[in-house]
């Protein structure tokens, strides 16, 4: 048996524990607020996950209380909580990092939160735990498979072993930051194929902008030095089906009433939920302008967010560019 600590008590973190615990693992879950982690105790419920059931965990507000003496520390954090989170937090060299955050930090030299996580803690080993991760369905049991990626490969196999069942498996990689890159990046053409959902452009567009959206995520992979190969496996072109597919996609979700135009409830929506997409192209903008550049459909996702496009002149724009050969 080993011990975990998961330092989130969102949807994914929840899921997440739960595969840990059904693997027979002792977990315990950092919660921010004394509400959720006494419903995490006593209810066996949370609001993130609504019908399911929890097995016996641990929680508690308590940083140091979740973390000491755990085998390996389950990062599931929003990316803006990452810096005021972990810099609170004291590891032993022997304890694994496993990062189930996705997104870019500003004011950071490297924008990646591995990179991030590294500086802090130099001498832990660091992973990341990416793929088709629709958190409901993994809590609830149904058949997911996601990728396990870091560079010491035995550490990898390891929690490899550990978090695979009979409904949720694990492959290993050594590429972390293709990984990465797969789990950051779809995000923003989830909010394009949401886009597409709102002005009803049908199933031949969103086909097309997801073929040429791997395209564009496999590029910037490249530029961040992760492997091409990666960006068509599950972390990579898995993790955008889902993303841009589901119902349950917050991406998509946000992008389909961009698309519709209904700036109350995109008011609504982004005061209860966190937009990933939305920050990684803000700060891709700001940080990599050129590159945005060679992307033009992460383009006019940033456009359409900052207002100098509207959604149906960003779809006549993409449709109208030069024509160029489909291995450009």
């Amino acid at each position: 048996m080993a011990k975990f600590g998961i330092i989130g008590g969102g949807a994914w973190g929840l899921a997440v524990a739960i595969k840990s615990a059904e693997s027979g693992h002792d977990v315990c879950v950092w919660a921010h607020s004394e509400l959720t982690a006494k419903s995490i105790l006593n209810h066996k419920s949370s609001k993130r996950l609504p019908g399911v059931s929890l097995p016996d965990l641990k929680a508690s507000q308590s940083l140091s209380e979740v973390c000491v003496g755990v085998d390996t520390v389950i990062v599931a954090l929003a990316s803006q909580h990452i810096k005021s989170v972990l810099t609170q937090l004291e590891l032993e060299p022997s304890q694994t990092i496993v990062l189930l955050s996705k997104g870019l930090l500003d004011g950071e030299k490297s924008p990646f939160i591995s990179d991030y996580v590294r500086s802090l803690f130099p001498k832990n080993s660091v992973m990341m735990l990416s793929g088709p991760n629709i958190a409901i369905e993994i809590a609830q049991g149904k058949p997911a498979a996601s990728v396990i990626a870091g560079e010491d490969l035995s550490l990898v196999q390891s929690i490899q072993n550990e978090l695979s069942s009979n409904n949720f498996r694990l492959y290993g990689s050594s590429d972390l930051k293709g990984v990465e890159c797969g789990g950051i990046f779809k995000n923003v053409i989830a909010i394009a194929a949401g886009l597409c959902d709102g002005l009803a452009c049908g199933d031949n567009a969103k086909a097309a902008l997801m073929t040429r959206g791997l395209g564009e995520m496999q590029k910037v992979a490249t530029f961040f030095n992760g492997q091409v190969e990666t960006l068509t496996g599950l972390s990579g072109m898995g993790d955008m089906m889902t993303t841009c597919l589901s119902k349950n996609s917050r991406n998509r979700s946000f992008g389909e009433l961009l698309g519709r135009g209904d700036q109350a409830q995109i008011d609504a929506f982004t005061a209860e939920k966190t937009v990933e997409g939305a920050r990684t192209v803000q700060l891709l903008a700001e940080k990599y302008p050129e590159l945005l550049r060679q992307c033009p459909i992460m383009a006019m996702v940033h456009a359409v967010l900052f207002g100098t496009v509207s959604p149906t002149d960003a779809i006549t724009q993409l449709m109208t560019r030069n024509l160029i050969s489909e291995d450009e």
